[in-house]
């Protein structure tokens, strides 16, 4: 009875087609784990040769992927101590300045002083 119903390449179609969305949905469901997951892996990757080229010396993997970290962790306060300042002066510049660039656009000033 179901044979005369159902067409087998069709009932594979949709069966595929099935699969198909529910993997998207899937993906869709858990983008924001498995970005993370592939940032992880990217930093990993590009850690591993400092952390080869500390291991050696340090005397351990471990100990090599902690001194990588310690030193990871104080460049960028370092970067922060030093950027950090410049880039809130800025933000405040361009706050103090929002109103007369948004005037600037509205009025279509903007665009001519871009536009040769």
């Amino acid at each position: 009875m179901l044979s005369s119903l159902w067409d087998a390449k069709t009932a594979r179609v949709l069966f595929t087609t099935l699969i198909f969305f529910l993997f998207l949905a899937f993906l869709r469901s858990a983008q924001q784990t498995l970005t993370l997951f592939l940032f992880a892996v990217l930093f990993a990757y590009l850690v591993e040769p400092l952390v080869s080229y500390l291991q050696k010396p340090l005397r351990g993997r471990m100990t090599a992927i902690i001194a990588f970290y310690f030193l990871f962790a104080g460049t960028l306060l370092g970067l922060g101590f030093f950027v950090g300042p410049k880039i809130v002066d800025e933000g405040r510049s361009l706050m103090a300045n929002l109103p007369a660039l948004v005037d600037r656009m509205t009025s279509g000033q903007f665009i001519v002083t871009l536009v040769p």
